[in-house]
Formats: structure tokens, sequence, C-alpha cells
């Protein structure tokens, strides 16, 4: 017999689906508003870098317009070949922090917008010594009057060739060498470059895991990462150069230059696996050892020529930003097991200076200048790895002191 218990039952059951049915409307409703809200969110994001990107290129070439970069990239090459720049010779040099033009002099040097006939000091060194991003008569040689025989983008053993060249030139009574410990992982052989740190493969093996995530990387991500801007910016900012899948795994390549230098700094270096592919940490090593080979042998001919020359050689090792930021506690190391000392490349060209028969009072680390103010910061390029006027300012001004100019 239907009673009215059975009707208060089923009305309570019609009650319960509906609300059920409510429920599950409503978590759809969410989830749809949740997976639009985020292609709105990416849509958006994508439109903001696709017009910034682009944009700070336009703002670039409207800014460097007029700027012969070839004609600069000829004016490195003949500096690479010849340890001296083309006598005589004008470029234009252009980025987003600077817009100038250098001179060369008759001799090869880089002008100073001033004589130097009376001068008895040579700078000798790279972009730091050249004044890479600076007008002519802003760079630190420029401000001590010393003959500026900085070559940017020349290493130490370009540097020592324009030394020998130029001691012969100018005959000089003091030398200044300016030393920047991060060239030691630029004079590494070129088969080194293949891997860097920071270099990782993934998702080895051949389980079902890893070739899943293998083929989502290969179908969706990768491409993914060659259109999206906002993904290209993200990569960008991890220093991520390319990502690469074949049947060993996925491999994630990182930019040489910005993940190098952390390495000079690493005591604990032969312990730390810093990359997972064996032939880096095989031979990172020993290439070191014999870049660092390379530079005592160097510093021996320096030594036999200052000799020769009855010139006073200073050695002034350059302290790059990243150095200095560690030293001041805000970087983490990226590699597990890192101990760092930033002292340590400088300790190692200390060591090297010395044996090669210089002074130790010779030598000139502008560290301690550097971190004893309190804006080193402002004495670089915001983007830039260089010292702007100001920071070629404060060095002319170290260096006259320390060496007594």
């Amino acid at each position: 017999m239907y009673t009215l218990h059975n009707m208060e039952d089923q009305a309570s059951n019609v009650a319960l689906n509906t609300t059920s049915k409510y429920a599950k409307l409503h978590t759809i409703a969410k989830i749809l508003l949740l997976l639009f809200s985020t292609y709105i969110t990416i849509a958006l994001i994508e439109f903001a870098f696709k017009g910034i990107l682009p944009s700070k290129e336009k703002k670039l070439q409207d800014y460097c317009a007029g700027f012969n970069g070839g004609k600069f990239l000829n004016s490195q090459n003949f500096a690479q070949l010849n340890a001296y720049y083309q006598p005589l010779d004008e470029v234009g040099h252009c980025d987003s922090e600077w817009r100038y033009t250098y001179h060369i002099d008759e001799n090869g040097f880089r002008s100073n917008g001033k004589s130097t006939r009376d001068s008895t000091t040579l700078a000798i060194g790279d972009s730091f010594t050249f004044g890479f991003g600076v007008e002519d008569n802003q760079s630190f040689p420029a401000l001590l009057n010393a003959y500026n025989a900085g070559l940017w983008a020349n290493t130490f053993n370009n540097q020592l060739l324009s030394l020998k060249r130029n001691l012969e030139i100018v005959k000089p009574k003091v030398v200044i060498w300016s030393f920047y410990p991060p060239h030691v992982i630029t004079m590494m052989p070129n088969d080194w470059s293949a891997s860097c740190p920071g270099d990782f493969t993934y998702f080895k093996g051949n389980s079902f895991d890893s070739n899943l995530f293998r083929e989502l990387t290969r179908r969706y991500f990768k491409p993914l990462s060659e259109k999206s801007y906002f993904v290209k910016y993200l990569l960008n900012k991890e220093n991520i150069t390319e990502i690469i899948v074949d049947n060993s795994g996925v491999k994630v390549t990182k930019n040489c230059y910005s993940t190098k230098e952390i390495l000079l700094y690493d005591k604990n270096l032969v312990n730390n696996e810093y990359t997972n592919d064996p032939e880096v940490n095989k031979t990172f090593l020993t290439d070191l050892d014999g870049v660092y080979k390379k530079i005592q042998e160097y510093l021996v001919e320096a030594s036999d020529l200052s000799k020769e020359y009855d010139a006073k050689f200073y050695f002034a090792i350059i302290p790059s930003r990243l150095s200095l930021t560690i030293s001041e506690g805000k970087y983490k190391s990226p590699y597990k097991g890192s101990d760092i000392d930033t002292r340590l490349p400088v300790k190692n060209f200390i060591k090297l200076i010395v044996n090669a028969g210089f002074d130790e009072n010779q030598i000139i680390d502008l560290t301690d200048s550097f971190l004893e103010t309190d804006n080193w910061g402002d004495y670089y390029f915001v983007e830039d790895a260089h010292w702007n006027a100001k920071g070629h300012e404060f060095v002319a001004k170290t260096l006259k002191d320390k060496i007594g100019l």
C-alpha cells in the first residue's frame, strides 16, 4: 500500500537527485570556467609578450639605425688576427644601453680624445680595458692618460701578442694588464662547448613513463617552446637554449656563457656533477688545468719582457658582477654540492703571477674596492656585464691611488 511515508521517501530521493545533479553541473561549470579563465589568461599573456618582445627589437632597430654592424664585426676580426685594430678606423657601436663611435689612432690603439704622446703608461687587456660600451674618453686608460691597447673579445693569448708589439712602440715605464677570470673558460677546447654545465638529460630508459614523457615533450612541449612567446621568455630566463628529444631521453641544453662562470668558484668541483653528461664531468678539470698552464707560460714571457724593456708591471684583476653578487650572499649556486669561493680564480691568478717572477704587491684585486662601496651595482650597465662610465671613473681612481700614477 502506497503510504505517506513512501511519498516522503520518493520526494526526498528526488530532492537528493536534483541536488546531486545541480552539484555535478556546478562542478562542471567551475571546471569550464577555470579552463576558460586559464585559456583567456594564457591568451592575454601571449598577446602581451607577442607585443613586448618584437617591440623591444623594433625599438633597438630604430635606436641603432645607421650603425654598420658589419664594420663592427670586421673590426673585431681584424683585432683577433693582428692583436691591434685597423689604424685610423672609426667604428659605430650600438646596443640598447649605448650608442657611440670608437676611434682608432695611427698605431692601432683606441683613441682617448687627447694626445698620449707624453704618456709612459700602457694598458693591456680585454673589453673592460678597451671600454666596451663607453665613449673614447670615458675608459679607465683614457682617464689615466694611458695608451689603450685593450682588445674586446680577445683573450690572454692575443693580449700577450698585443703586449709584445706595443712594448716596442710605446716603451712604457708602467704596464697595467687587466685580467678577467671568466676568460679562463673561454679558452677551453672547442669540443668542450658541445656540452655545458647545466646540461641534463631527463626521462632516460625505455619504461612506459619515460616513453610517455618523451612523446609528450616531442609532440607538445617542444613545438610550444618554439612558438609561444611566453614559453620562450621563461626558457630564456633559465638560459635554456635548446630542447632535444631522441632515444636517449629529453636533453635540455643551457647557454654555456651564462652558466660556466660559477664553476670557477666551486672548490668541490671534483665531486660535484653539474651535468649528467659524463664527458663534461670527465674532461672539464683536465681542460681547466691545461688553460692555467697556458696562462702561466704567457706570464713567464711577460716577466722576461718586463725586464727587457725595464717596465713596471701591474696586474688588475677584474671582478665580474656575478662574483660580487655571490660575495654579498645574493646568489645561490644552482649545482647541488657546490662549495663556492669567489676568490678561488683570484688565488689561482695570484699564484700564477707570483710563480712567473712578479711580486704580490704588483697585483691589484679590484674585488675589495668594489665591495667596499655601497653602490657597486651602479658601476655596471643594467643588462650588459661591462662597466659603464661611472665604473671606469671608479676603476681609474682606484688604480691611480694604488699604483701612484
